[in-house]
């Protein structure tokens, strides 16, 4: 599963390239076609995809302790501290801050 806060149409390509069976996304509002300016319907983002990520848990029976995410925000804090390994792919700093205090893997180069 990709989680991501970028819009669903760009985590469902990104998900498809990379072999994952499904993503959940930014979903916009559209009407006759168009993006509106109406906030998104579903953003995950923050303590949202924290509870988004604990849903589609319980939906498909894992337990976030035998799950990973990997994230580059001190936004995704609320998933990371749920989950059983975090991983935090090229930090920003206060990401950076948070996985040295917590001992979790930290990626800084490659394609991810």
């Amino acid at each position: 599963m990709l989680l991501s806060g970028t819009l669903d149409i760009i985590a469902s390509a990104l998900a498809h390239a990379l072999g994952v069976d499904d993503a959940v996304g930014t979903k916009c509002a559209v009407e006759l076609g168009r993006y509106t300016a109406e906030p998104p319907l579903l953003h995950p983002f923050g303590v949202a995809k924290k509870e988004i990520a604990e849903r589609l848990g319980r939906d498909v029976e894992i337990s976030m302790e035998n799950t990973v995410a990997l994230a580059n925000s001190q936004s995704d804090l609320p998933l990371l501290d749920m989950v059983g390994a975090g991983v935090a792919v090229k930090p920003d700093a206060g990401l950076q801050r948070a996985a040295r205090s917590r001992n979790w893997e930290v990626i800084r180069t490659g394609y991810i």
